[in-house]
């Protein structure tokens, strides 16, 4: 049988089996997307396990990298029963990513070149950690990506009939908006693409804009950062006008109580704010309704669909229950790019259940929120902090704008740097020393926190996601 007949035959599979929705749109009263949402666990269990076995047949069969990886460990396809053995394999990086794609230029031996010619469009990933690397995906797959995208989207709230705004960027081979195109389509919501550079263009006549398809359209949602989903909530404030949108969902970086208080401050229309965790290459775990309202941080995963780990960082073995480590995702629907403990560079807490949830949702849940990159964990005398634990206690402190940059300027500092804008009337010297004492108190670390006014920090680049680290650390030797 030819490759591609083999995923196709795949694909068919996870419909007969329930994992890829095919009667779309749902009905708009359909508490789910899909019903294997909440199918018994032995269920979700027998075809995580099922699916898992594939992929793992799959690469080792068509992948050269994946061969040689693997035979190097002394690990055999037949050697992964379930999800129990994936510990077997070895986990595997960007950069190993980057060295392969540049000995065997443009794909990298990990594509199967089967696939290659039924390609219809190139991708590439943000290159927010480096040089960016390749996507490459088929029709095929991308249904079973949009699934995926599709219960996460249909849990926060998009119903048929509605509109969905985009303001993720599609140049320089962003595949983002594509994806949420189709998953918005098995929805039956409208897509309207104005990306934050349209946006930016005209702030007002852009937001105008918004209100009118969202006195036709409902739901209206939006998907963003948070940064700039504030930038526009205020917009709509500066104009006097209630933003339009029934569904936000932020992402980009985890959502504080706080943060998540300036949202619902900004928008009044939303149930919740959800959080959620994943990339373009793997899957998208996602928080309830039940959840997002009461600030709960459980984060559901699609088990058909891929699984997410917590290992130790540098290492394959996993992470102790409650312990902080290095997330890595295999994915069981990219057949052209297989990835199979793939670090996707992210810290987590290793804190699960699969008890099931109020929302009656019986998948796997992750109990915390993703904290940020493994690049961005530092040391103050010994102790690793992220900006994630200094944006929790910034946020405890009255009228700071959650707009804040950390400087690093060594690998075990003496000292947290940090520069923070508040909305308070500068010099405050009483302000500044309390602000300060909660600083230490609730870090455990020296602090020197600079203070500066409201807008007095960088704005995002392209108005999306600031920057809240300078690392000025030198080179490891």
């Amino acid at each position: 049988m030819a490759a591609i007949d083999e995923v196709r035959e795949y694909l068919a599979q996870l419909e007969v089996e329930g994992s890829v929705r095919t009667n779309v749109p749902p009905r708009v009263e359909a508490e789910y997307y899909n019903s294997i949402e909440c199918a018994p666990r032995e269920r979700i269990e027998e075809l995580r396990d099922k699916h898992l076995r594939h992929i793992i047949s799959w690469a080792y069969k068509y992948s050269p990298f994946y061969r040689k990886l693997w035979d190097e460990a002394g690990v055999k396809p037949g050697d992964i029963k379930g999800y129990g053995d994936l510990g077997k394999l070895p986990v595997w990086n960007k950069e190993q990513q980057r060295k392969d794609e540049a000995e065997n230029s443009p794909f990298g031996s990990r594509a199967v070149k089967e696939l290659i010619p039924y390609v219809p469009r190139i991708y590439r990933s943000t290159g927010t950690s480096g040089f960016p690397t390749m996507l490459l995906w088929i029709p095929e797959d991308l249904e079973v990506m949009a699934e995926s995208r599709a219960r996460w989207m249909y849990a926060a709230g998009f119903r048929a009939g509605g509109a969905y705004i985009g303001f993720a960027t599609s140049a320089r081979g962003q595949m983002a908006p594509e994806i949420i195109e189709s998953s918005a389509r098995k929805i039956g919501v409208v897509y309207y693409d104005e990306e934050v550079a349209g946006y930016l263009l005209d702030p007002e006549v852009s937001a105008t804009f918004q209100i009118k398809l969202g006195e036709v359209y409902e739901p209206l949602c939006a998907f963003s950062t948070p940064e700039f989903l504030m930038a526009l909530g205020r917009q709509f404030e500066k104009m006097g006008k209630e933003p339009p949108f029934d569904v936000i969902l932020p992402g980009g970086m985890p959502l504080s109580s706080r943060l998540r208080q300036e949202l619902r401050s900004l928008y009044k229309k939303p149930k919740g704010f959800p959080n959620l965790i994943g990339s373009i290459e793997g899957g998208v775990d996602f928080e309830c309704p039940f959840s997002a309202q009461k600030g709960l941080n459980y984060l559901h995963e699609s088990e058909d669909l891929y699984v997410y780990e917590v290992v130790k960082p540098g290492t394959g073995e996993k992470a102790a229950e409650g312990e902080r480590g290095e997330l890595v995702v295999t994915v069981f629907y990219n057949h052209v790019l297989p990835l199979v403990r793939f670090s996707t560079e992210d810290v987590f807490e290793n804190l699960s259940t699969t008890e099931p949830c109020e929302c009656g949702r019986t998948s796997l849940r992750w109990l915390r929120p993703c904290p940020g990159r493994l690049k961005d964990v530092f040391k103050v005398r010994s102790k690793e902090l992220m900006p994630w634990d200094v944006e929790l206690v910034i946020g405890e402190i009255p009228d700071t704008t959650l707009m804040y940059q950390i400087f690093l300027d060594g690998w075990d500092m003496d000292k947290l740097k940090v520069k923070i804008e508040t909305s308070r009337e500068l010099p405050n010297p009483e302000y500044e020393r309390e602000a300060k004492a909660i600083l230490e108190s609730e870090l455990g670390v020296p602090v020197e926190a600079t203070w500066v006014p409201e807008g007095a920090l960088p704005p995002p680049p392209g108005g999306y996601k600031s920057v809240k680290v300078v690392d000025k650390r030198p080179k490891r030797a």
